[in-house]
């Protein structure tokens, strides 16, 4: 009866040591598992205007029989209106949000008005760390100059003409370090030769 009761209390402190414990372990469980190659990489990109509800515009996916290479598709259900009507003032901000398969979003934004000047060229760059896991995101338009009152509307026709670059970064060179041998580790003294002894009588 005694061992019973026991093993009750053992399962029940087991319970609540598993119920207390910080979430923070499972993401460190979860980084244990292999990362995805960059060919098996995929991003959605979601847009807005401020403070309005993300909408998808598309996807970032691998290019077929190219390693490394990534492709921009667009969302053929993408509403454009809101984002070709001429932008009220310069605080108007476009935002992109690029989100993988693994949850890890990553947004950024730009004046409304400087994507419309550049007609809707733009550039996505994603930064992977060495384990593959996304962690920046670069966007910018083919537009330098600052925005103007007398900017002309968008054509209804313009869509996204989207250049996209997926980069990994590279583990940099280690440096060599030579073992050290088992005498001196031990701290024995290793014996020199008759010509490291005596070489400055030669």
């Amino acid at each position: 009866m005694k061992q019973s009761i026991l093993g009750l209390l053992i399962l029940a402190l087991a319970h609540c040591i598993a119920a207390a414990a910080p979430k923070k372990d499972f993401q460190l469980i979860r980084t244990q598992f292999k990362p995805l190659e960059l060919n098996q990489l995929e991003f959605n990109i979601l847009h807005a205007i401020d403070e309005a509800t993300f909408t998808m515009r598309g996807r970032i996916v691998p290019v077929e029989k190219k390693a490394g290479m990534f492709k921009y598709e667009s969302d053929p259900k993408m509403d454009l209106t809101p984002f070709q009507t001429p932008a009220t003032d310069y605080t108007q901000r476009y935002k992109i949000i690029a989100m993988d398969m693994d949850g890890t979003v990553l947004t950024t934004s730009i004046q409304l008005c400087q994507l419309q000047k550049a007609k809707f060229n733009d550039f996505i760059a994603i930064h992977l760390d060495q384990n593959g896991t996304a962690f920046h995101i670069d966007y910018t338009v083919d537009s330098s100059s600052p925005c103007s009152k007398d900017q002309k509307p968008v054509d209804p026709k313009t869509t996204f003409k989207t250049r996209t670059l997926v980069s990994k970064a590279e583990e940099g060179a280690r440096p060599k370090l030579e073992q050290m041998s088992s005498e001196k580790a031990e701290g024995k003294e290793v014996e020199k030769s008759f010509l490291q002894k005596y070489w400055y009588y030669i």
